[in-house]
């Protein structure tokens, strides 16, 4: 579905990216945690803003059902319109017409009409209709589906800083926990870096199932 909403902001401080630069593993090369502040802000630029923009499932999914809706009563509308015989064409035509014209700046005087202005009217009718015809059409095609669970901002975000950390650090992001916790606890370089990193911005949701996620493509590291 098309997302007419401006693609949301994401602006780091300098202190933020201080804070974010001062986490990173000790023996990070300097060179590239120098590239850091740089590669985070082309980030927000680009791939960061467009996952922020992401509509959720639920969003999409309440308004599939209000395009149902509308092509339900369109479609109704229409058929409505071909059970009018043909003073009830005309009238539908006229009638709105007229209406227009009386609530212009500059109505026609005595509401005089002529052969033109009828056709004028016939045409507005049918040109109306015919939208109709198209949207009921068009809302009738096969829509997309939702994205699936994986295909979550938070996936998408993490996706992206686990591919960051390791350009960064020449050290593969790794997820980890203690396994004597109850909780399982994740931590780590990478676990921080993430956090660090997502602290700077709203819109993100879990981000130690998103790590969960992202770590399949990565050799498990404990």
């Amino acid at each position: 579905m098309l997302n007419i909403e401006p693609p949301r902001r994401v602006h780091f401080t300098s202190e933020a990216l201080a804070r974010i630069a001062a986490g990173l593993p000790p023996d990070a090369p300097p060179e590239r945690t120098a590239l850091l502040p740089e590669i985070l802000r082309a980030w927000a630029e680009g791939d960061l803003r467009e996952h922020l923009s992401r509509e959720g499932r639920a969003v999409i999914q309440r308004r599939t059902k209000q395009l149902a809706m509308v092509k339900k009563r369109a479609n109704g509308l229409i058929e409505a319109v071909r059970e009018l015989d043909g003073r009830g064409r005309f009238a539908i035509a006229c009638e709105a017409q007229m209406r227009r014209e009386a609530a212009s700046a500059n109505p026609r005087p005595g509401g005089l009409w002529g052969s033109d202005d009828i056709e004028g009217a016939k045409r507005r009718r049918d040109k109306a209709l015919s939208w109709l015809c198209d949207l009921v059409t068009a809302l009738g095609e096969p829509r997309l589906k939702p994205p699936p669970d994986k295909k979550t901002v938070s996936y998408l975000v993490v996706l992206d800083l686990a591919a960051i950390f390791e350009l960064v650090t020449c050290t593969q992001p790794t997820r980890r926990s203690n396994p004597y916790s109850e909780s399982s606890q994740a931590y780590g370089p990478f676990w921080d870096f993430v956090n660090c990193v997502c602290g700077s911005f709203t819109g993100v949701g879990s981000i130690d199932r998103a790590i969960r996620d992202v770590m399949t493509f990565y050799p498990t590291k404990e």
